[in-house]
């Protein structure tokens, strides 16, 4: 049910506690952010597709909450380039391509490859225990990967990425690479969803773990040029054989 919000300094009511706009501003926000939240999680698994126009009262009646909440998820998620305005006509789930995941990727290997190549070389012992906690979670949930808790894998798996390249002290390299891997999720999820799947994932990583962590940075960063170009090469295969509508 949605909730208003009252502004108390139009209030006359002398006895409203001093400290009550902040609690309305802390709950306020904190219903923007579940709001966010589950926007997010339904267009990076599709479940708001591609394109899909986003109507203000389905919305609200979907997620349960106000205009004003729905309107400031999606102003978050256009500045994630996860949705996309459309001049007077309100908003849509921005698109996916094969011409968008291409760019992404090359994008991504230029920039991933050289900050882990300079993180073998300079992260030290602190990273390499960083990198071997978020491993051992990461692969805790990818021996399978449960397609039902896929959420949680993606989260861990963007969080190995990021500690590959972590042993740089480049504070726009983390936010390219937090960009370019946001982008990639919709794409990871197809991948993900796959009825048969041949890919071992598991096995993918463990071979860039175990080179970052032997300090052998030529084999680490081709097996992860490997593993970032799979999903591309998949996704691929999968558009040109008319099994993803995707082009």
């Amino acid at each position: 049910m949605s909730k208003r919000i009252f502004n108390i300094h139009d209030s006359t009511d002398s006895n409203i506690p001093s400290n009550l706009d902040g609690n309305i501003n802390k709950k306020s926000k904190t219903l923007i952010e579940q709001a966010y939240a589950r926007m997010r999680i339904d267009i990076i698994t599709g479940i708001l597709a591609p394109n899909e126009k986003l109507r203000v009262a389905h919305l609200q009646k979907r997620y349960g909450i106000s205009a004003s909440t729905l309107r400031e998820s999606i102003s978050r998620l256009v500045s994630e380039y996860l949705v996309s305005a459309e001049g007077q006509r309100g908003y849509k789930v921005s698109n996916i391509s094969l011409s968008d995941l291409t760019d992404l990727t090359e994008l991504r290997l230029h920039i991933e490859i050289n900050a882990l190549r300079k993180s073998i070389r300079s992260g030290g012992q602190a990273w390499k225990d960083r990198l071997q906690g978020v491993y051992e979670q990461l692969s805790q949930y990818e021996q399978p990967i449960d397609k039902g808790d896929a959420h949680n894998w993606d989260l861990l798996n963007a969080q190995f990425h990021q500690t590959l390249c972590d042993g740089i002290s480049s504070d726009w390299t983390r936010r390219l690479l937090r960009l370019l891997s946001q982008q990639s999720e919709r794409y990871r999820h197809i991948v993900i969803n796959f009825p048969k799947n041949s890919r071992d994932i598991h096995a993918e990583h463990r071979a860039i773990y175990e080179a970052a962590m032997d300090g052998n940075e030529l084999r680490a960063a081709l097996a992860a040029e490997a593993h970032i170009r799979a999903t591309t090469i998949q996704i691929i295969q999968h558009a040109e054989m008319g099994k993803l509508p995707i082009s």
